[in-house]
């Protein structure tokens, strides 16, 4: 049979010449990509212009020597990352401690990182007198609100209410009023003062509560007084310098 097969391809040359053409011809049509399994890279426009694998090859170490090789992360020492604060600012020892850790091991510039966190603090200072501001005004709003509802009476009525909130207030309810919003003071100054209209005059004296306070419930009260910008010692007003001296003599002794 195979004597047969060779003698047809010797006796007809042309037959013989046909297959080895059709053969060249299926080979052509079957791409390097076509070897490719994943699909999103078989379909990729950019590969067809290589026409074969040696071309890609080539392409990437030309590409690569254009680059340049990537760079080993620059070491510094740990004491360089080291930020000097103000007096007036105090950081949070976890945050600040994370984020130094995180310069150090990615090989931040020292003098980068600092001027990273110099603009993170003036932001965040710059937040903190924004929101003093809000805050102030709106103490004055509720404030000028409150001598619109009492009119002639509101340094009378005022009075009656932090009267009440002194006597019946514990200890700590001063620093907790210093921290409420504006809103919320002056809610509790209205309900002090409906509360007063209930009680007799003698009931709503100012008590003298300094006497049994410790040196450090003293100095928060005249710490509350000075953030609370609502407080008649701002004003001027008897009462509130009388209650500010009073702290401070207290305090002295």
């Amino acid at each position: 049979m195979t004597e047969n097969n060779n003698q047809n391809n010797t006796a007809n040359p042309i037959s013989a010449e046909i297959a080895q053409v059709e053969t060249t011809q299926n080979e052509s049509t079957t791409s390097w990509i076509d070897n490719i399994q994943d699909n999103e890279l078989k379909n990729s426009k950019s590969l067809n212009n290589f026409k074969d694998v040696e071309g890609l090859a080539k392409s990437y170490v030309n590409l690569e020597k254009k680059l340049g090789q990537p760079k080993e992360l620059e070491k510094y020492e740990a004491d360089q990352y080291n930020y000097e604060f103000g007096e007036d600012y105090t950081p949070h020892e976890g945050i600040y401690k994370n984020f130094t850790d995180k310069a150090i091991e990615l090989g931040v510039n020292p003098d980068a990182f600092k001027e990273l966190i110099k603009t993170y603090v003036d932001s965040e200072q710059q937040a903190i007198n924004d929101y003093n501001k809000d805050q102030e005004k709106l103490n004055e709003e509720f404030t000028s609100q409150l001598k619109e509802d009492w009119g002639n009476d509101y340094s009378k009525n005022l009075e009656k209410a932090e009267n009440l909130w002194t006597k019946f207030a514990p200890e700590n309810a001063d620093k907790m009023f210093s921290k409420m919003t504006p809103e919320m003071k002056g809610a509790v100054a209205k309900a002090m003062f409906n509360i007063s209209k209930t009680m007799s005059d003698s009931h709503v004296e100012a008590p003298n509560r300094q006497q049994d306070l410790t040196k450090e419930e003293i100095q928060n009260k005249i710490n509350a007084i000075y953030s609370d910008k609502s407080h008649p010692w701002h004003k001027g007003t008897k009462q509130g310098v009388e209650e500010m001296n009073e702290l401070y003599d207290k305090l002295k002794n």
